[in-house]
């Protein structure tokens, strides 16, 4: 893996000064998108630390830390997965989400998150990158190591189910149109929106957690 990850432009500084700093701005939201991811909040946590800790080794030679932690943790995730043949269902004991979450909203996540486990793992995966990771279509090509098109049919097909699933009217997506068109409406769709949201509730829910178990900290 190098030290900028696919996507990353090297000439541009990172945001955060020092790796605590980086650690305790994006640590849980990194375990959100794990947990989004389809895998246990154990195993979330765990691909959160390992990617983190990859991060602290490379912490010189990184530009874009976040980026990088990312790439990590999907692969961290993803040789997981390799030795699962099937996921069992999203059990709600397993979610943790804050106290002042509405039920409207703790709903919709649970339906969101059910939703997505009931996808084929590369679509539930490329639904999470290409949603609240906020990875273009190429760079989520490169961090599932599949090609371009691949995203592209996983991404079409995962929208079409995760709308009839959901109840959703269709999107501005038809059949044919090509990368670009896709990425753009991706941006725009409310679908993704949704997706998004439950990983800030998911952040949320496990910032509320470690407060409550005071860890008086992240780590």
């Amino acid at each position: 893996m190098g030290d900028v990850p696919p996507g990353g432009d090297a000439s541009e500084p990172r945001s955060e000064d020092t790796f605590e700093v980086f650690y305790e701005k994006h640590f849980l939201r990194l375990v959100g998108e794990g947990t989004a991811m389809g895998v246990g909040p154990h195993t979330a946590r765990d691909a959160a630390q390992h990617a983190c800790d990859q991060v602290l080794k490379h912490w010189d030679g990184i530009r874009h830390p976040r980026a990088y932690a990312r790439a990590v943790l999907v692969r961290y995730i993803r040789d997981q997965q390799k030795w699962w043949r099937r996921f069992g269902p999203v059990a709600e004991f397993d979610i943790v989400l804050p106290g002042n979450c509405p039920i409207e909203e703790r709903m919709k996540v649970l339906d969101i998150l059910a939703a997505l486990k009931q996808l084929p793992r590369r679509q539930h995966q490329v639904m999470v990158l290409l949603g609240p990771c906020e990875l273009t279509i190429q760079e989520t090509a490169e961090a599932l190591d599949v090609s371009v098109q691949s995203v592209y049919n996983a991404a079409c097909a995962a929208r079409k189910t995760l709308r009839l699933t959901l109840g959703l009217r269709s999107g501005p997506i038809a059949a044919g149109e090509g990368l670009h068109e896709l990425q753009r409406a991706l941006r725009e769709d409310p679908l993704m929106v949704l997706i998004g949201d439950t990983v800030d509730w998911l952040t949320r829910g496990i910032r509320a957690q470690l407060r409550t178990r005071g860890s008086g900290g992240n780590r």
